[in-house]
Protein backbone atom coordinates (compact mmCIF):
# COMPACT_ATOMS: atom_id res chain seq x y z
CA UNK A 1 0.00 0.00 0.00
CA UNK A 2 0.98 3.48 -0.19
CA UNK A 3 0.42 6.53 0.62
CA UNK A 4 -1.45 9.73 -1.48
CA UNK A 5 -4.33 12.48 -0.46
CA UNK A 6 -7.19 12.47 -2.68
CA UNK A 7 -9.60 14.89 -2.76
CA UNK A 8 -7.70 16.81 0.21
CA UNK A 9 -7.91 13.33 2.58
CA UNK A 10 -4.68 11.11 3.28
CA UNK A 11 -5.95 7.72 1.85
CA UNK A 12 -4.10 4.24 1.23
CA UNK A 13 -4.17 2.55 -2.35
CA UNK A 14 -2.26 -0.24 -3.59
CA UNK A 15 0.83 -0.25 -5.21
CA UNK A 16 0.54 0.75 -9.13
CA UNK A 17 -2.81 1.65 -9.32
CA UNK A 18 -4.18 3.77 -12.19
CA UNK A 19 -5.78 6.67 -12.25
CA UNK A 20 -8.93 4.92 -13.82
CA UNK A 21 -9.15 2.76 -10.77
CA UNK A 22 -9.33 5.23 -8.48
CA UNK A 23 -12.21 7.00 -10.49
CA UNK A 24 -13.99 3.29 -10.48
CA UNK A 25 -13.11 2.44 -6.88
CA UNK A 26 -15.18 6.16 -5.93
CA UNK A 27 -18.22 4.84 -8.14
CA UNK A 28 -17.43 7.80 -10.77
CA UNK A 29 -18.16 8.35 -14.46
CA UNK A 30 -14.75 8.32 -16.03
CA UNK A 31 -16.43 10.67 -19.04
CA UNK A 32 -17.57 13.23 -16.11
CA UNK A 33 -14.12 13.84 -14.61
CA UNK A 34 -11.65 15.94 -14.65
CA UNK A 35 -8.36 14.33 -12.54
CA UNK A 36 -5.53 16.62 -11.42
CA UNK A 37 -2.52 15.00 -10.57
CA UNK A 38 0.23 16.98 -8.76
CA UNK A 39 -1.53 20.21 -10.38
CA UNK A 40 -1.53 18.69 -13.51
CA UNK A 41 -4.55 17.79 -15.34
CA UNK A 42 -4.64 14.40 -16.62
CA UNK A 43 -6.52 13.39 -20.23
CA UNK A 44 -9.08 10.87 -20.26
CA UNK A 45 -6.81 8.97 -22.41
CA UNK A 46 -4.20 8.65 -19.82
CA UNK A 47 -6.69 7.31 -17.00
CA UNK A 48 -5.59 4.36 -17.40
CA UNK A 49 -1.80 4.41 -18.24
CA UNK A 50 -1.10 7.09 -15.35
CA UNK A 51 0.13 5.22 -12.26
CA UNK A 52 -0.15 6.90 -9.05
CA UNK A 53 3.33 6.93 -6.77
CA UNK A 54 3.87 7.82 -2.68
CA UNK A 55 2.89 10.89 -1.57
CA UNK A 56 0.58 11.64 -5.11
CA UNK A 57 -2.06 14.61 -4.30
CA UNK A 58 -5.26 13.53 -7.01
CA UNK A 59 -8.67 15.45 -7.05
CA UNK A 60 -11.34 14.11 -8.65
CA UNK A 61 -13.89 16.44 -9.97
CA UNK A 62 -16.90 15.10 -11.25
CA UNK A 63 -19.50 17.09 -13.30
CA UNK A 64 -23.55 16.77 -13.09
CA UNK A 65 -26.01 18.26 -15.42
CA UNK A 66 -28.89 20.30 -13.78
CA UNK A 67 -31.36 22.80 -14.73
Amino acid sequence: MIKIKCNGKDCKVKENQSVMEIITDYNLNPKTVVVELNRNIIMYDDFESTLLQENDVIELINFVGGG
